[in-house]
């Protein structure tokens, strides 16, 4: 079942990038044709404008904080994102990349055989606002 719900390949991928870039990167995968990305462990508030899809502010579930467009963030992406898939060009500008050699098939079977039930994910991490 789980190859069937997840049928990619794709290897898991650290990246250490700067929130500016980050931000930026976000943004232009949520005005990516035909895509609308797919994200954990954070929120997203973004409006519409003439100019497309807007972010206002990410805010990260871990601690609540926002993120700084100064600081730098760690985040797991896989390969095929960050190799511009689906229109996620811009995480290329990130300032280091370590790749798992681990597919995400193989992380979601260990956290799915850890659990006894599987509860959906919290709804609600795309907030449209004004």
């Amino acid at each position: 079942d789980l190859y069937k719900t997840y049928p990619y390949g794709d290897n898991i991928t650290f990246i250490t990038i700067k929130g500016a870039a980050f931000l930026k990167a976000l943004e232009d995968s949520l005005n990516a044709k035909d895509n609308f990305p797919q994200v954990a462990g954070f929120t997203v508030s973004y409006a519409v404008t003439q100019e497309g899809k807007k972010i206002r502010q990410v805010v990260l579930e871990k601690n609540g904080r926002t993120v700084n467009p100064r600081e730098t963030y760690r985040f797991a992406v896989t390969d095929h994102v960050l190799a511009g898939g689906f229109g996620h060009d811009g995480f290329i500008d990130s300032l280091e990349f370590k790749n798992t050699f681990v597919e995400a098939r193989q992380i979601m079977r260990s956290c799915l055989v850890r659990q006894k039930t599987v509860e959906l994910p919290k709804l609600g991490r795309w907030k449209k606002v004004r």
